[in-house]
């Protein structure tokens, strides 16, 4: 699914965490950049880090994207 950004300005911020000791966080924010909004951005970040389900599992990961 595609992030497209939003007419309006907005921003989000979502943490999780696992019962295996992993978390999981994520950034998420859309803007106008010019005064009439017909060019808009949008940045989203998401980082995962921790153990895994599995023995001698680590699993971290980060992910960038703008539009």
């Amino acid at each position: 699914m595609r992030k497209r950004p939003f007419v309006d300005r907005r921003m989000s911020t979502d943490f999780a965490l696992t019962s295996y000791g992993s978390a999981e966080l994520t950034f998420d924010a859309s803007t106008p950049l010019n005064q009439s909004g017909t060019i808009r951005g949008r940045f989203v970040g998401n980082a995962l880090g921790g153990d895994g389900p599995r023995d001698n599992l680590t699993d971290d990961r980060v992910l960038l994207y703008g539009t």
